[in-house]
C-alpha cells in the first residue's frame, strides 16, 4: 500500500514539473551567420561528390596508397579518440536527465551505557534496506542545453576526423603525383645524358681525328656533365620523395627498397572541372562544418549558463524496510519511506554568474570569429584554384607547343649538321633546349596536378560525374 500512495502522488507530480522545462537554445539560422556568397563560381561543380577525389586521378596505385595512409596514420587514431571522448561526454550529459536510482543496506547497534535508566540499559540493533532516488528537474532546459552543446561537440569530433581523412588523402596524392613527374623528368634527364655521352663520344673522336677544336670538344664535354649534375638532382628529389611517401604510409623509410612502394610510370592527366554552381560548398566542407557545430555547442553553453541565476528543484526519496533483526527486512509490516523536493534559488554569489555568463558570451564571439574565418578561406581557397587551374591549363597548353616546336628544330639542326650548313654547336643548343623545355613543361605539370588536388579540396572533396553545366 505504502509504494501504491508514493506513486499516487509522485508520478503526477513529476510529469507536471517535466512539463515545465523548457529548451532555450537559439536554433541554428538564429546562431549560424549567412554570410554573402558568390552567386557562381566560373568553373566549379555544382553538386556534392560523395566519391573520394584522389579516385578521380589516371592512377591505379593512388587510391591504395591513400587507404593505407588512412589506416595507418596517427592523426586519425587522435581524431578518433576525440570522438570517443565527445561520445562518453555526451553519455554523461545524457544522464543527467534521467534520475539517479540506487540501494542502500545499513545496520547499526546502540549501547546506551551504564548510566542509562535501567529501562533503556539494553543494547538495540537496527537494521535497514532502501531503495533511493534523486532527480534534479530540468525546469529550464539547462540540462538540455548541455546535452545539445555536447552533441555538437560530438559532430564537431566526427567532422574533424573527416577533414583529417582529406588532409591525408590530399598529401598522400600531392606526394605520389608529384613523385609521378619527378619520375618521369628524371627519364628525360637520362635519356638527354645518354644522347649528350653519345655525342661526346662523337666529337672525342672527331677532336682525335683532327675534324673539330678543342673548343667544340668541351662545349660537348660541358653539357654533358651539365645533364649529369640534373640527372643527380633528381635522384636526390626521387629519393625524398619516397621517403616522405614511406612517412605519409606509417613506414620506415629504410622500408622502400624492393616493392613497398609501387613505381611510378608516366604523368597521369589533369582531371578536368565542369562548369556549373558550388550550391553546397560550405555543407559539404567538414573543416566548416566542423566550426559551425562548435558555434552551436557554445550556443548550448551560453544558454545554460543563462539559467544560473533561475531555481533548480531537486527530488529525493527513499522507499524500504527497517527492523531490529537482519532477517526481518523483507517482512511485509517493516516498510520505510520519504519523498522531498528542494528549491534552491541562488540570492548572491560575488558576481560568479554573471562571470560565467560573460565567459560563455566571450567563448561563443571567439568560435563565431573562427567560423567566419573558416567560411571566408573556403571562398578564397576555391578562388584561388580555380584560378589557378585556367592559367595553368593555358600554361601548360604554351608549352607543349613550345615543346614540339624544339623537337622539329632539333630534328632541322640534325639534319642540317649532317649535310654540312652548321657547326655541332647550332645541335647542342637546340638538344638543351629542347631538354629545358621538356622540364619547364613537367613541371608545369606538376603544379596543376597540385593544383587539381587543391581544388577537390577546397571543394569538399570532389564532384560527381555529369555534375555542372
Amino acid at each position: 500500500m505504502a509504494t501504491k500512495s508514493i506513486g499516487r502522488y509522485l508520478i503526477p507530480l513529476l510529469l507536471a514539473l517535466v512539463a515545465t522545462g523548457c529548451a532555450s537554445v537559439p536554433s541554428r539560422d538564429e546562431v549560424v551567420p549567412r554570410l554573402p556568397e558568390p552567386a557562381t563560381f566560373e568553373g566549379a561543380p555544382a553538386a556534392p561528390a560523395p566519391a573520394p577525389f584522389w579516385e578521380r586521378f589516371d592512377d591505379a596505385a593512388l587510391p591504395g596508397l591513400v587507404a593505407e595512409a588512412l589506416e595507418k596514420n596517427d592523426d586519425l587514431r587522435l581524431a578518433e579518440a576525440r570522438i570517443a571522448e565527445a561520445q562518453a561526454l555526451l553519455g554523461i550529459a545524457r544522464a543527467d536527465l534521467f534520475p539517479e536510482i540506487g540501494a542502500r543496506l545499513g545496520g547499526n547497534r546502540t549501547d546506551p551505557g551504564v548510566d542509562s535508566p535501567p529501562d533503556m540499559q539494553t543494547a538495540t540493533d537496527k537494521f535497514s534496506l532502501q531503495g533511493t532516488i534523486s532527480w534534479e528537474i530540468d525546469l529550464w532546459g539547462r540540462i538540455r542545453a548541455l546535452r545539445g552543446a555536447a552533441a555538437e561537440t560530438l559532430a564537431a569530433s566526427v567532422y574533424d576526423r573527416e577533414a583529417a581523412e582529406l588532409s591525408v588523402a590530399a598529401n598522400v596524392s600531392r606526394v605520389w603525383l608529384g613523385h609521378r613527374v619527378t619520375s618521369a623528368q628524371l627519364e628525360s634527364a637520362r635519356s638527354t645524358l645518354k644522347s649528350f655521352g653519345e655525342a661526346l663520344g662523337l666529337q672525342k673522336d672527331r677532336f682525335d681525328a683532327g675534324v673539330i677544336d678543342d673548343l667544340q670538344l668541351q662545349q660537348a664535354t660541358a653539357e654533358e656533365a651539365s645533364a649529369l649534375a640534373t640527372v643527380k638532382t633528381l635522384e636526390l628529389t626521387y629519393l625524398r620523395e619516397r621517403h616522405a611517401l614511406a612517412v605519409l604510409l606509417g613506414k620506415d623509410p629504410a622500408e622502400i627498397d624492393g616493392d613497398t612502394l609501387p613505381v611510378p610510370a608516366g604523368v597521369p592527366a589533369i582531371p578536368e572541372v565542369p562548369p556549373g554552381l558550388p550550391s553546397e560548398l560550405l555543407t559539404r566542407r567538414p573543416d566548416v562544418k566542423a566550426e559551425e557545430a562548435r558555434l552551436m555547442a557554445a550556443a548550448g553553453n551560453l544558454a545554460a549558463a543563462r539559467t544560473a541565476y533561475l531555481p533548480s528543484l531537486s527530488l529525493t526519496g527513499y522507499l524500504g524496510s527497517e527492523t531490529r533483526s537482519l532477517g526481518d527486512l523483507l517482512k511485509s509490516g517493516t516498510s520505510i519511506w520519504s519523498i522531498g523536493a528542494d528549491l534552491v534559488q541562488a540570492i548572491f554569489a560575488g558576481g560568479r554568474f554573471r562571470s560565467g555568463i560573460e565567459l560563455r558570451e566571450a567563448q561563443q564571439e571567439q568560435v563565431l570569429a573562427i567560423y567566419t574565418r573558416a567560411v571566408r578561406i573556403a571562398f578564397r581557397e576555391v578562388y584561388d584554384s580555380l584560378v589557378a587551374q585556367r592559367s595553368l591549363r593555358e600554361a601548360v597548353a604554351a608549352r607543349q607547343a613550345e615543346l614540339r616546336a624544339r623537337e622539329k628544330a632539333l630534328e632541322l639542326a640534325g639534319l642540317r649538321y649532317d649535310a654540312g650548313y652548321v657547326g655541332y654547336l647550332e645541335v647542342i643548343d637546340s638538344q638543351r633546349f629542347l631538354f629545358a623545355t621538356q622540364q619547364q613543361e613537367l613541371e608545369l605539370r606538376r603544379s596543376a596536378l597540385q593544383n587539381a588536388v587543391d581544388l577537390m579540396l577546397a571543394l569538399g572533396g570532389g564532384w560527381e560525374e555529369g555534375d555542372g553545366e
